[in-house]
């Protein structure tokens, strides 16, 4: 198990570190110089777009969940289509070719001095959001090093954060893009285990007919049965959040901005699909499964090791951990060149402008140094689920930009306190949705669109300056 994994392990050091040595300007380091094709790109953005949850959460769904569960993955896919058909052009198109992070991409619309409050505003959001998110992927990082090799998960925490800090620092978004290629590749492999890993089991435990028969009358089972009118209601709010998804989560938007022309969408769209949903309904069907081949599992989200271990050799053991921390690490790589980014480029603008070369890429090299080391620290304080976590945050940052990208990608008219109040409204009011427990019925993106967008047009009545088309 350890040899598969350290080669894992080693093949995508190495393919950070050589995509590092091409990072030379600050288009470079935040898109790579829109140099990489569609096809990279799509398997980038499903990597890092997706994270931990394809490996960890969607297991844990499929447990809990059993059938109903497919609302999810069914909903969003059908968003993603639906954004990637539709709306990923609008907003290329819409992107000029010197914006480089999501914050600058929704003030591009404002003169430069009317842009400091929303890049601000847009930027403190992302750290708020984004640093929850990437504490969790490292914790689920952590307790999966911690259960595989008995290491105490401090230490894991630190190793791991270190690794992959040693090449994104100094690589950016070409390290994270030519590691995730690396990432893409592990991470298929490990579906394709995992999915032969199940047939075989059947097999192994009993005939397939009477494995369904003993599925379908399981105790842990029959109370997952879907409700058809609910599950309907279910896959169109999760449609609404795949929409959302494409449009406010920046580990996906950075993606389309780094396309070279509209052109190429088509490719990166299919290509994004088919990777994600293979990927993301081999391991819902693994966690409802579960219930049967291992009914006394203790932590259903750890569900791929506990099969692993069962089913599975020991050195393919090692290729499903490293699987894991594939899907972990192109997110978290991702993460902390857009959370630096955040401070580094859309907090310092203006004063970045006024720097030398050699003094932008200190400022690059610490800000995302340090952004690794503050999300180490706060993951060993981490006690939420992958799914609780990865839900509301994705959930929140889509609800505060998503709208904000409509309004901008579509010329409405706007003012920089319209768009400022309407991302805090989408945050807000995602917040208190899922607070309220109101998500389990119908997932908090469309309402929180429809009460930024409304806000956004209330303020914006009694005012009249510095309009888009002023």
């Amino acid at each position: 198990m350890l040899v598969s994994f350290l080669a894992a392990l080693v093949a995508v050091l190495f393919a950070g570190w050589w995509a590092s040595r091409g990072a030379k300007s600050e288009d470079d380091y935040y898109l790579a110089g829109r140099s990489y094709g569609p096809v990279v790109i799509g398997v980038s953005a499903g990597a890092a777009g997706n994270s931990g949850f394809l490996m960890i959460g969607s297991v844990g769904l499929g447990y809990a969940a059993g059938p109903s569960g497919l609302a999810l993955p069914i909903g969003v896919m059908l968003g993603d289509w639906l954004y990637w058909t539709f709306l990923a052009g609008r907003v290329h198109a819409a992107t000029p070719t010197e914006t480089n992070t999501v914050p600058q991409r929704i003030a591009q619309v404002f003169p430069d001095h009317s842009q400091a409050l929303v890049r601000g505003s847009a930027s403190l959001i992302l750290l708020l959001c984004l640093g929850n998110y990437a504490a969790a992927q490292v914790y689920a990082v952590g307790i999966s090093i911690e259960r595989a090799f008995a290491l105490p998960i401090e230490l894991a925490v630190a190793l791991y954060v270190l690794l992959i800090c040693s090449y994104t620092v100094v690589g950016g978004f070409r390290s994270s893009v030519q590691a995730s290629l690396i990432h893409g590749s592990i991470m298929l492999t490990t579906a394709a285990i995992v999915a032969i890993g199940i047939v075989t089991a059947i097999f192994q435990e009993t005939s397939p007919m009477q494995f369904v028969r003993t599925s379908l009358t399981s105790e842990s089972v029959r109370p997952l049965a879907v409700d058809g009118f609910g599950f309907l209601i279910q896959i169109c709010g999760f449609a609404t959040f795949g929409i959302a998804m494409g449009l406010g989560l920046p580990t996906l938007l950075v993606k389309v901005f780094a396309l070279r022309d509209t052109s190429q969408i088509g490719i990166a769209k299919w290509t994004y699909i088919g990777f994600t949903y293979s990927i993301f309904l081999t391991m819902i069907s693994l966690g409802m499964l579960l219930h049967v081949l291992i009914p006394d599992v203790e932590n259903p989200e750890l569900g791929l090791f506990e099969f692993a271990d069962a089913y599975l050799h020991p050195a393919l053991t090692g290729l499903v951990l490293a699987g894991l921390l594939a899907a972990i690490s192109s997110t978290f790589e991702a993460l902390l060149v857009i959370l630096s980014s955040a401070i580094g480029s859309d907090m310092f603008g203006e004063k970045i402008e006024l720097m030398n070369q050699r003094h932008i890429r200190l400022l690059h090299v610490g800000t995302t140094a340090t952004v690794g080391v503050t999300i180490a620290i706060l993951s060993l304080t981490t006690t939420e689920a992958m799914f609780d976590t990865v839900i509301y945050s994705i959930s929140a940052l889509a609800s505060a930009f998503g709208p904000a990208m409509i309004i901008t990608t579509f010329g409405w008219r706007t003012t920089p306190l319209a768009l400022v109040l309407c991302m805090l409204t989408g945050l807000c009011m995602s917040t208190l949705w899922i607070g309220a427990g109101l998500d389990d019925a119908l997932n908090s993106v469309l309402p929180s669109f429809a009460a930024a967008l409304a806000i956004h047009q209330l303020i914006l009545r009694p005012q009249r300056e510095e309009s888009i088309h002023d």
